[in-house]
């Protein structure tokens, strides 16, 4: 029922392929509402789309209800494969908890195929929730677990200047630099707090919360980076120096450090639990996601899409 991915296909095949997928999943829910593999070939065809073609959050929440219909049926709930795909939706939406149980889960239905791998990642995203929840009640501002700027090749397009002028031509001159990108008009907010969404905004989808915030935007600095599976994760704080946690989608590596101010548009900020040490209650965090990055400006300099993770996708 699920078309196999094909090597060297094109973006618009691979998309064809999978809406096709798709399209196969629900005539065959048609047929037989109560048939527990074409949910989870849904599920699984909704989140290739969005990690190979669209990179929105539909699709992850459209993957979730399909998973979780999945899980209904006696069948399926042994099936490791449910579990691990269903954590890698948690993981993306940000519902780390619920990542963590899925992939202990998948862990334990199939302890010698997925289940390596599968405990790697739970303990990892334990790992990040733990150091977010010292970060943010600490105080500190330290840069431990900084990323470095990746290294920037030298002396790009001299050899051929130098040879134009051994040859007793001038080089020609550098072409002029294209226009800076513009953000639309924003009105700045006082805080987060002014941009919190509630719990159904972002997992129900009832409005989406880009929209929501459209001619929005907030400023932080960033404080420190942390290690985080699947995002670079960054403890920031607003003018006021209340703390929250951005994460960034679609990113170069060198685009933010620690230092940098961020004014991000159309932002949205949900409450998120992060689990503190065993026997300790889980502490409330708030979560600035930003998936497009091109929509923010960095010390006062707007992103633009050049500064966009190689191979994200671009609107």
């Amino acid at each position: 029922m699920l078309r196999e991915p094909v090597a060297g296909a094109s973006g618009e095949e691979t998309a064809r392929n999978l809406e096709e997928s798709a399209k196969l999943c629900k005539e065959a829910l048609l047929l037989d509402a109560a048939d527990g593999k074409a949910w989870l070939g849904l599920g699984s065809t909704y989140l290739r789309q969005f990690l190979s073609v669209t990179f929105r959050l539909a699709e992850l929440r459209k993957a979730l209800n399909a998973y979780k219909k999945a899980e209904t049926f006696k069948q399926l709930r042994d099936n490791p494969d449910l579990y691990r795909n269903r954590a890698i939706v948690h993981c993306y939406l940000e519902n780390y908890a619920l990542s963590v149980a899925d992939h202990l889960r998948a862990a334990e239905l199939d302890p010698v195929g997925v289940g390596p791998d599968s405990v790697e990642q739970a303990r990892s995203i334990e790992a990040m929730m733990l150091n977010v929840v010292a970060a943010i009640g600490s105080g500190s501002s330290d840069t431990a677990n900084t990323t470095t700027s990746a290294d920037i090749p030298r002396g790009s397009g001299i050899p051929s200047a130098l040879a134009a002028g051994a040859a007793g031509v001038p080089a020609p001159p550098p072409p002029p630099p294209p226009p800076p990108p513009a953000l639309p008009a924003l009105t700045e907010v006082d805080g987060i707090d002014s941009v919190l969404c509630d719990a159904g905004n972002v997992q129900g989808g009832t409005t989406a919360p880009e929209e929501r915030f459209a001619r929005k935007a907030v400023r932080v600095k960033i404080l420190r980076e942390l290690n985080c599976p699947l995002s670079r994760l960054f403890v920031a704080a607003d003018k006021a120096g209340f703390r929250v946690v951005v994460t960034l989608y679609n990113v170069s590596s060198n685009a933010v450090t620690v230092g940098d101010e961020l004014l991000v548009a159309s932002p949205y900020v949900r409450n998120c639990e992060f689990a503190g040490p065993s026997g300790t209650p889980s502490s409330v965090v708030r979560l600035l996601r930003v998936d497009r990055p091109w929509l923010i400006a960095v010390n006062g300099k707007v992103f633009g899409r050049a500064t966009a993770a190689a191979g994200a996708p671009l609107p």
